[in-house]
């Protein structure tokens, strides 16, 4: 799917251990679940490291329940399915059997974790150097076992695998483009600038969203968990590379906590607030041992165990409510997640007509499709990710992504997004492909191979339009009417809107069709804003001084109300030099912001 071999980008080598399970269960829910059996795992050497710092009970049972709680835990495990959140629980449970000098145990279970992702080697290695400063039982063994194995995982990722297979499809060193053009640049700068290093880490100079960003970064791994990790910075300090690699990034999904990025800080995250609980203890009894201070009924350290757990869970409550992945209301949270948790009304009333195309999909074609349909094609052999087209390069590369060859469907939503070169590109898939449109219900269109009943989306001929009209937007196209769309939709069905238009003069200018239905006080009820020719035929394409019929089917929201609303049309215009609302000649009309009152609709 992603047109590379994926050990060319991440030593995502864990998947090795999944595949038998996957060839069992073949389908990609099942990845979901072992993400979320695996992440929740996690809470196993929590408790078991919180019990042996405070005895069985509350307390221990409290910070397994903040493990499970943690935001940045549960948007990892909503955004898709990627390795490294494997390493997540192995990390944890590496950490408890190093903490206890249990080598055998650790080096497993720092294997395990080093499986999900090259750069685990360097949090492996640092956990290694902490149980050495922290002087743990048997702490020189561990750190040296640990050390030795970041070693051979870097060696073998760097050393072997991207030497065999990255073939240039994913250039990750682009993200530190304002440090270096190569590693070794990248790092000399970096020594060389330690201050700045530092400072970036927090703000990005320049650029007052990104350092929101950052900064509210650093509160979301903390406010859940009541700050308790600042009482324990060395431990904090255990993921500092991991810290550093994303925030130093120029890419701001990489800031926020709302994608993978933090499987490999929340560890330590959470180990760092047990031992900060322990710390605040120990700063409480002063001289005297914590442990006896904890038994007598009047003592400081007895009402902090008691209070601090409680706190610490109702802060992960409020953080939860605040910015959390199922329960967030994006308070203190300028990044939104970029995929829906749940689905909205448009979900439900698009999925019949989702599932139709999908299952018209012949079994042994290839496919291009996006991202939300991926899933379904994703055991094909010959299957691409339709982004990498339009994109025309491969992701976090300028290395020219291929038109594929050999497809027989294409699904995807058309003329909702628009450049030149994309628009060449598709065109050049469909025609060396032989695909037709045989299927479509809003932007989303499928096509398929030499298909004999095509889809009515775009026609050239002699036209009598049933409600005409002769509207010319910047001396280039004409607008001739529209027929008179049938008179009564139900919600939740699409509504078919046949338009007329023709090319007066060349000129390379994507139009953008915008409508509104307005209820009887005027207020908008639904927009639309998509491009003329679904982005493919565009306007620059048709030929001069002919009509063309486009069709579009309007999906109407299932919870509109019933009732009569007029149906609304202007148009946008975007090129290379800029983008504008579109100028009608009538002057009144230009007045109005060209707005056209194209037909009254029931719905139903």
């Amino acid at each position: 799917i992603a047109g590379m071999n994926l050990l060319g980008a991440h030593a995502a080598l864990n998947l090795a251990l999944i595949a038998p399970l996957f060839a069992v269960f073949h389908h990609p829910v099942t990845l979901l679940v072992i993400q979320s059996v695996a992440l929740a795992l996690g809470a196993i050497p929590v408790h078991r490291l919180a019990a042996r710092r405070f005895g069985p009970g509350f307390i221990a049972v409290s910070f397994a329940a903040l493990y499970l709680a943690f935001p940045a835990l549960g948007y990892v495990n909503l955004f898709e399915f990627h390795p490294e959140s494997l390493s997540t629980p192995a990390l944890l449970f590496a950490f408890d059997y190093a903490f206890e000098g249990r080598i055998g145990p650790a080096a497993l279970c720092a294997t395990l974790a080093l499986l999900g992702r090259e750069d685990v080697a360097f949090v492996v290695a640092t956990m290694g150097l902490w149980m050495l400063i922290a002087r743990r039982p048997r702490a020189q063994a561990v750190a040296g076992t640990f050390c030795l194995l970041a070693a051979v995982s870097l060696f073998v990722t760097f050393g072997i695998l991207q030497r065999k297979f990255a073939t240039g499809e994913v250039q990750y060193i682009g993200m530190y483009q304002s440090w270096g053009k190569s590693v070794g640049e990248v790092i000399a700068n970096l020594l060389r600038h330690p201050l700045r290093a530092a400072m970036s880490v927090v703000a990005t100079p320049g650029n007052e969203v990104d350092s929101m960003l950052k900064q509210q970064y650093f509160a979301h791994m903390l406010l859940p968990l009541l700050l308790l990790p600042l009482l324990s910075p060395t431990t904090l300090a255990i993921a500092a590379p991991i810290v550093a690699e994303h925030l130093l990034s120029s890419r701001p999904n990489q800031h926020t906590i709302v994608h993978q990025y933090t499987a490999l800080v929340t560890p330590f995250v959470v180990i760092a607030a047990v031992l900060g609980l322990e710390n605040l203890l120990r700063l409480a009894a002063g001289r005297r041992d914590w442990r006896a201070e904890r038994g007598r009924a009047e003592s400081p350290v007895r009402l902090l165990a008691t209070v601090v757990p409680v706190l610490a869970l109702l802060a992960s409550l409020g953080s939860n409510l605040m910015f959390g992945p199922l329960l967030g209301h994006g308070v203190l949270q300028a990044f939104k997640p970029t995929q829906r948790i749940w689905p909205r009304t448009e979900d439900r009333a698009l999925k019949p007509y989702r599932d139709r195309m999908v299952a018209r999909v012949p079994r042994d074609v290839g496919v291009v499709a996006s991202f939300e349909y991926l899933p379904r094609f994703a055991a094909r052999a010959n299957v691409h990710s339709f982004h990498h087209l339009y994109a025309g390069h491969y992701t976090f590369s300028d290395k020219p992504f291929p038109v594929p060859a050999g497809i027989g469907a294409m699904l995807t939503a058309l003329g909702n997004q628009w450049i030149p070169d994309a628009a060449a590109r598709e065109r050049r898939l469909i025609g060396e492909n032989r695909l037709k449109p045989v299927d479509g219900v809003g932007d989303l269109l499928l096509y398929l191979r030499d298909a004999r009943d095509t889809l009515d989306v775009l026609a050239v001929g002699d036209f009598t339009p049933g409600a005409p009209a002769s509207v010319v937007y910047d001396s280039l196209l004409r607008f001739s009417g529209c027929d008179v769309p049938e008179p009564r939709v139900g919600p939740g069905r699409p509504l078919t809107l046949r338009t007329y238009w023709s090319r007066l003069a060349p000129g390379e200018v994507a139009y953008l069709t915008r409508f509104w239905f307005l209820d009887g006080e005027g207020r908008s009820v639904l927009y639309c804003t998509r491009y003329l020719g679904y982005g493919v035929s565009t306007v620059d394409q048709w030929p001069a001084g002919r009509m063309v019929r486009e069709t579009y089917r309007l999906m109407i929201p299932a919870d509109l109300a019933p009732g009569s609303y007029r149906l609304i049309m202007n148009m946008a215009r975007r090129s290379a030099t800029g983008a504008g609302i579109a100028v009608p000649d009538d002057p009144k009309l230009a007045q109005l912001g060209g707005l056209l009152q194209l037909a009254t609709v029931e719905v139903r």
